[in-house]
């Protein structure tokens, strides 16, 4: 037993039954109290609605559940926690730095405004920095990608997560100063740089990953994201733009954040939006490998690999390494065949703003070749494919 006392707190409860994926459980609950005129607001799913009753001026909820049905994790299912039976409990208003609500997205929105204005104080030495960078620079797209330049080359990552430090970003006279934070405090950096320029932003929070949770629209919630980016519109469009990023272009939309929903952050205009999916031509990528010859010793081969999307943003970081050694083994890692000897490697559309880039690479490794009457067999190197589970079970 313990017991957690707090006076600042935006998550009441997040519960399941699940103590382990691999083991059922058969019976489980979870009981709260709070007081009369308490507001709370409740997700669940695959949970029965609480049984209520009061006690002693207290309000008590319990939920009762189980975990019979022992999951799995599967090639390109849903996250697991979208699968399994829980309930989150959050407060309707509450305390987290200042006051705040959780009513409505627009409402949450608004708080988060409210925290971060008094952050936004860009020193007068950066607003003249920003004033040279952009001078001359007539186009606001440009614009946008000289200052995005800018931070990528002076800014770098460090995770910040202190008290409130989860939610709170650090001001943005730190970041200037330090030349470092967290994607909270390197967005709102950003967005204080444009507006100097005389360019509108917008906070936003997103659940950035591989495969994220579902999203339930209908309940405004903190605990659904994990991620801050900056939203811009110009022309008609939308620039989604993760700050956090060392290299790459300002139009690119990265694979972490494409495709989900997004709390733009607006004060009391704030609301829920869609972040485009990237299309397959725009996540494009492609392997030719070409066997030049065996000394029965070694096989000679050269690979050309074009990547957009995820593999634009892996190649690009491999590219920019200037660590020569480092920059070696991970591209011999890129290379489809064990056991790889390295001997050369370039890179091409590695600049300016593409969206496509081209590792070119020889290399040598074991012979694997076996005869057979008037042919010579070579072993193909594996696809990657996940191992997708078989038909028969």
């Amino acid at each position: 037993d313990y017991t957690q006392d707090a006076d600042q707190f935006m998550l009441i409860s997040r519960w399941s039954p699940v103590f382990h994926l691999n083991i059922p459980t058969f019976h489980a609950s979870l009981t709260m109290e709070v007081p009369t005129g308490y507001l709370v607001s409740v997700f669940s799913q695959g949970i029965l609605p609480a049984m209520t009753d009061t006690v002693d001026e207290m309000i008590r909820y319990t939920w009762k559940g189980g975990y019979s049905r022992v999951l799995k994790t599967q090639a390109w299912s849903p996250p697991i926690k979208d699968l399994v039976p829980g309930v989150v409990v959050v407060p309707l208003n509450f305390k987290y730095g200042i006051a705040g609500s959780m009513a409505s997205w627009e409402e949450f929105g608004a708080y988060l405004d409210r925290l971060n204005n008094p952050l936004e104080d860009l020193p007068p030495e950066e607003t003249l920095r920003v004033g040279e960078l952009v001078r001359g620079i007539a186009d606001t797209l440009e614009r946008i990608r000289t200052l995005y330049r800018y931070i990528q080359e002076n800014t770098h990552y460090l995770s910040v997560s202190i008290d409130i430090g989860g939610i709170k970003p650090y001001p943005v006279s730190f970041v200037a100063r330090n030349k470092y934070g967290d994607c909270k405090a390197l967005t709102l950096y950003m967005k204080s740089i444009l507006a100097s320029a005389g360019i509108s932003s917008y906070y936003t929070i997103v659940q950035g990953g591989d495969r994220p949770e579902w999203i339930d629209r209908t309940f405004p919630s903190s605990h659904w994201f994990n991620h801050a980016i900056l939203c811009i519109p110009i022309g008609g469009d939308t620039i989604w733009l993760d700050c956090t990023r060392r290299n790459g272009p300002v139009s690119l939309l990265s694979d972490y954040i494409q495709g989900r929903p997004a709390l733009v952050v607006a004060g009391q205009r704030s609301r829920l939006c869609n972040i485009p999916m990237l299309s397959e031509d725009e996540v494009a990528k492609s392997t030719l490998i070409r066997i030049t010859g065996t000394d029965g010793i070694k096989i000679k081969a050269s690979v050309r690999i074009d990547s957009r999307g995820p593999g634009f943003e892996e190649l690009l970081r491999i590219s920019v390494c200037d660590d020569w050694e480092r920059q070696k083994k991970m591209v011999t890692e890129q290379i489809p065949a064990d056991d790889a000897e390295l001997t050369s490697f370039t890179f091409t559309g590695s600049s300016g703003n593409s969206h496509e880039i081209t590792m070119n690479a020889d290399y040598r490794y074991p012979d694997r070749t076996r005869s057979v009457p008037g042919r010579i067999v070579i072993a193909v190197p594996p696809a990657d494919l996940p191992e997708f589970e078989k038909s028969s079970n």
